[in-house]
């Protein structure tokens, strides 16, 4: 038997631990919702979005674009052979756990199978066993193995990045097309594809384009393969292009700002954290201050004794440079913004660091140890056994215990009752991830509500720090809860027994009158799990809620001169500022018409002071769903808000939308602006407007009823 074929089997060896890994990572399954759903639900519904039929990326701060994309496919898959009868975003929302399951599955299996590959390609390229081992051991000498299988850009970099990795190694020094001769055209699409493909699936890869430049023989050659790099990375984004301006803006604030995600204060780096961040780099892992270090060593050492390295292995040495330089421009990089996970991109170079070390030293360094060729493999599976003890240690020595449903269980028997959430992301409950998933989906947002609103009528989240309470695209405040409800459950996943004791407060205070009592009803100190019953009083909330001040407008009137509608009543007008129309109405003959070119409404004047809600409420009928109710002081500035929420619709296509706002202090002159703004591309009708203004004072500053 052939020797290079008997040894074949052993490739598989590391692939099945990969599924061995995976596997443990299946069985022990928790929902994402619990542990943490950012990013892994905000990639499942911009694939849910575009499996639904919109091609339209909201998500595109990595920009991770290809993730999206490859989810849609697996989503689309998943719903059409199960027969689902409801729309695709419908059966995802309902279910999202199956389908992220059905994800992981898919990205563990692939994973696998482009380990086995890599290897398999390695070897036939190469003839050498230990050359191949050394490319599939690569993921186990990061901390994603664990997640690998996660729908989130790490895996598709680790996948798709230990398959570049060995393209470079086997098309560069295996097949040496390091001369003029054999830059060929096919290479140079390829590295393109593999660069721009990784590119797309997150920015952090872009210094793999100096490794590729550097690796190259030619000039001639590096600008086909910025070429080939640009227009691959065009295709793979090329969903995400309309929304350029967003993805243009997301990297100038990185670029910009000290901070992480461009939070931060302006400036370029702040050059404390910078410098702490490098220290950072070198302890964090040590396999890669190990190699690092080894890389830096050896390319120093190469480039002293370069004469004595035969010619045949002088392309080592070009690897190790642009190795080297792709690494350092990353870490310089992500210095600034720091996270080790950012450091990925040098990681799936591990292999050619190796490999191109041991190449430079073999002719500096003549040794025996090199005849035995046997002892790599050998002592590649060695520590591929260790690497994967490590790995598992952790689970034999204290397995996970199947997570707790007990504080779900607790919170569905109390199903018609209000439930506030306070948590920000891991829960019990679903509601918060669906939210995080929610946030990127820009135009869908309202839609998406619209459905969630139906499946979890009673689920409201506490916004900290700005003390709101909204449900899904609407906003609440407490006595509007308590009037309808004399009783509201309040759900925290926080230890911190003074930030529960602080929301309580706000929840159960209005204007320093207690308009509720809050008692615990439920432990799990386990989880950190605390849900709070808060009884209100109900005669208090209503009081609070009475003797609204409201005004109305029907556009069917307006002044002799046609500059201003007249309200239903009479005795108030508002600016007119766009075109009447006959075409679409919501009531009687008429409705005001905006478009791109006339976007916003004739602005009125509402007379409210701090402490007051102002409640606005407009029909509107629009193929898109681009309408903002907008409420400012008179200059804008200091106070500016809007959105709106869908509280109704009819059959002709008509919806009613609404926005709710507390006054703040920041209003001195008792006026706050409204008007309607249509940031959409076609047009948009709307009709009876009502704006009301709700006082929220008690009659007589103290209340004798109780509940």
């Amino acid at each position: 038997m052939n020797s290079k074929y008997w040894k074949l089997p052993l490739l598989l060896i590391l692939p099945v631990a990969y599924i061995i890994i995976a596997g443990i990572f299946f069985v022990y399954w928790r929902p994402f919702y619990i542990l943490c759903p950012d990013p892994v639900y905000s990639y499942l519904f911009t694939g849910m979005t575009i499996a639904n039929g919109n091609l339209e990326i909201g998500y595109i701060d990595h920009p991770g674009i290809t993730v999206q994309c490859f989810s849609a496919a697996v989503i689309y898959l998943q719903h059409f052979f199960m027969h689902s009868k409801l729309p695709v975003y419908q059966d995802v929302i309902m279910h999202p756990e199956s389908y992220l399951y059905v994800l992981c599955t898919t990205f563990g299996i692939l994973h696998a199978l482009v380990t086995l590959v890599t290897g398999y390609y390695v070897y036939k390229k190469t003839g050498s066993l230990a050359t191949a081992l050394l490319f599939q051991i690569t993921p186990l000498l990061g901390h994603e193995i664990l997640s690998a299988a996660s729908p989130t850009p790490e895996s598709f970099m680790l996948i798709c990045g230990m398959a570049f990795a060995a393209y470079i190694y086997c098309s560069f020094i295996a097949e040496k097309t390091n001369t003029p001769q054999k830059a060929s055209l096919r290479n140079i699409l390829l590295y393109g594809a593999f660069t721009g493909f990784l590119v797309a699936t997150k920015y952090t890869c872009l210094p793999i384009l100096f490794l590729v430049l550097i690796m190259l023989p030619n000039w001639k050659s590096r600008i086909k393969y910025i070429g080939s790099f640009a227009l691959f990375f065009l295709l793979f984004i090329s969903p995400a292009i309309p929304a350029w301006r967003s993805m243009f803006n997301w990297i100038t604030s990185l670029a910009t700002h000290t901070g992480k995600y461009g939070q931060g204060g302006e400036g370029i780096i702040n050059k404390s954290e910078y410098l702490a961040n490098f220290g950072h780099m070198f302890r964090e892992d040590n396999y890669f201050a190990t190699l690092y270090i080894l890389l830096s060593t050896v390319l120093l050492i190469a480039l002293i004794k370069r004469k004595q390295i035969i010619a045949e292995n002088r392309i080592y040495l070009k690897l190790l440079c642009g190795v080297w330089v792709s690494s350092s421009l990353l870490m310089l990089l992500v210095a600034k913004h720091y996270s080790f996970h950012y450091l990925l991109p040098v990681r799936f170079c591990y292999p050619l660091i190796v490999a191109g070390s041991y190449g430079a030293l073999k002719s500096i360094l003549p040794t025996k140890l090199f005849k035995y060729k046997f002892l790599f493999p050998v002592a590649f599976y060695a520590f591929s056994i260790y690497l994967l003890w490590a790995c598992l240690k952790p689970y034999i020595a204290n397995p996970p215990q199947p997570y707790s449903t007990a504080t779900a269980d607790f919170l569905n028997n109390y199903s018609n009752i209000p439930l506030i959430i306070t948590s920000e992301f891991g829960s019990s409950r679903p509601e918060p991830a669906l939210e995080v998933g929610n946030a990127y989906t820009r135009n869908f947002h309202n839609k998406y509500w619209e459905y969630m609103k139906k499946l979890y009528p009673n689920t409201y989240r506490y916004m900290n720090p700005s003390d709101i309470i909204r449900h899904w695209d609407d906003v609440f405040y407490t006595p509007e809860l308590f009037s309808e409800h004399p009783k509201i459950m309040v759900y925290f996943n926080d230890k911190d027994s003074l930030t529960r004791k602080t929301m309580l407060r706000n929840l159960c205070i209005w204007n320093n009158d207690t308009i509720a009592h809050d008692s615990l009803v439920y432990v799990q100190n386990e989880s950190n799990e605390y849900v709070y019953e808060l009884r209100g009083n109900q005669n208090m909330a209503k009081a609070l809620l009475a003797n609204p001040k409201e005004v109305r407008f029907d556009f069917e009137k307006w002044t002799a001169n046609k500059s201003k509608f007249i309200s239903t009543d009479g005795l108030y007008t508002i600016n007119r500022a766009n075109e009447l129309t006959e075409k679409e109405y919501h009531s009687r003959t008429h409705s005001i018409l905006l478009n791109k070119d006339n976007s916003c409404s004739g602005a009125y004047y509402i007379h409210a002071i701090p402490g007051n809600i102002i409640k606005v409420s407009i029909w509107c009928k629009s193929e898109e769903n681009r309408s903002d109710i907008v409420l400012s002081t008179e200059k804008g500035g200091d106070f500016y808000v809007g959105g709106h929420a869908v509280l109704d619709s009819d059959k002709n296509g008509w919806k009613l939308l609404e926005y709710k706002c507390l006054v703040p202090p920041v209003i001195k002159d008792s006026t706050v602006k409204f008007f309607i703004f249509y940031f959409g591309h076609t047009h948009a009708y709307y009709d009876d407007l009502s704006i009301m203004v709700f006082p929220m004072k008690l009659n007589n500053s103290t209340f004798a009823g109780k509940d």
